[in-house]
Order: structure tokens, then sequence, then C-alpha cells
């Protein structure tokens, strides 16, 4: 079925918000090609093979480590190395025994929570960074980490029902800065764990994106 021009229009804020949020680091590659689909109302289609978590490049081997792993073989291990892994690289507790880990337990369930939180933050200051680099200063600014701290430190500070509302009024209130700011706004809410108002923050960001073009900076 055919766009109307005005669905055209809502979709096309929609790509130039996405390619905003990808430049600030506050969406994902995956994120921005489920959002661009849903407008253009075509089915989605992942072309990216894992989500935007930025990755640190693999150290280089020397050419005389590779030239000695190359006489060893493949499989081989370093001579320097074998019998010499740590207790916890191999997942022994100190006495010697295997460390089992329940993975409904609560308490590593938030471990891993906040791990990930922890990865998910690195990732949006070092597309804020490399945003910086490439010349959009300007729009870099938006996503500097006292903006995420600030905005951390209400979430923490805030009750639920006062989350809520703050969602609905930067919503209603539409301003100039209302994507960025629902955008930063979904992910402190993802990072602290709370899914349900993180989903409610990301509704009204698709909205939000639909509306207006992003401003000319």
């Amino acid at each position: 079925m055919a766009l109307s021009q005005y669905e055209i229009q809502r979709a096309r804020n929609v790509e130039r918000h996405n390619e905003r949020l990808r430049q600030l680091g506050l969406i994902s590659a995956v994120e921005a090609e489920r959002s661009n689909a849903a407008a253009w109302k075509k089915p989605y289609v992942s072309s990216t093979a894992a989500d935007s978590v930025i990755k640190p490049e693999p150290a280089k081997e020397s050419r005389k480590r590779k030239s000695a792993a190359k006489k060893r073989g493949a499989g081989d291990e370093p001579q320097s190395t074998r019998g010499r892994k740590s207790l916890r690289l191999q997942g022994l507790q100190p006495d010697g025994a295997k460390e089992v880990v329940d993975e409904n337990d609560a308490e590593h369930k938030e471990t891993l929570r906040k791990r990930r939180a922890v990865l998910s933050r690195e990732a949006r200051q070092q597309a804020a960074l490399k945003t910086s680099e490439l010349g959009f200063d300007k729009a870099a600014q938006e996503n500097r980490t006292a903006t995420y701290e600030h905005c951390l430190m209400r979430v923490r500070t805030m009750s639920e029902k006062a989350l809520a509302n703050r969602i609905r009024t930067i919503e209603r209130r539409a301003g100039k800065h209302s994507v960025v700011k629902m955008a930063i706004f979904k992910c402190c809410l993802h990072d602290e764990g709370m899914e349900d108002l993180s989903k409610s923050a990301s509704e009204a960001l698709e909205r939000l994106k639909a509306l207006e073009p992003p401003p000319e900076d």
C-alpha cells in the first residue's frame, strides 16, 4: 500500500532523527533499522550481525610471536603458559572446587545487568567522542557525560510515578531537543533496569521522531 505524502514526510523525519541519534551513540544500528522499517511500514530485516556495542580492537600480534606460534602449530599452547592457568580462569574456587552459578539467581542477574549497563554507557560515550572527532561538535555536546549523569541522577532519585510523568512531560512539550532528551532518558531507565518505563520512553521516542525533523544546529 502506497504511503500518503504526510506519512512519507513523517518517515523521513524518523530517518533523520535516527541518523542523528546514531551519531550521538544514543541508539544502536539495530534500533535505527527497526525504527526506519516501522516508519516506512516495511517488514524489519536486519542487515547488522550484532548490536552496536563498541568493542576495542584486538591488539596486533608481533611478528616474533606469530613466527613462534607458526612453529608450534596452531593448536599448541605456548610453553610458558602451560599449567599456569589460574583457578579463576578455570572457573574454580580457591579450594579447587568447580564454581556453580545459578542463572536464575537474583544477585547473578543484577551483576549481569550492571555489567551490560557499563558497556552500554561506555559505548554511548565512545560514540559521542567519535561524533565530535567527525565534526559534529555541537551535536556531541548534547550527549556529554554530564548530561547523562544528570539524567541518571534524576532517574535514581525519582519515584516510578514521577518518572512516568516525566516521560509524558517531555513528549507533551515536544521542544527543540525533545528527541535527544527522550533518548537519553530511555537509556538511563534501561541502564537502571526499569524495563517497563524504558519501554514507555521508547514508544514516546518513536512518536516524537515523526513529529518534526531534527533542528538544524
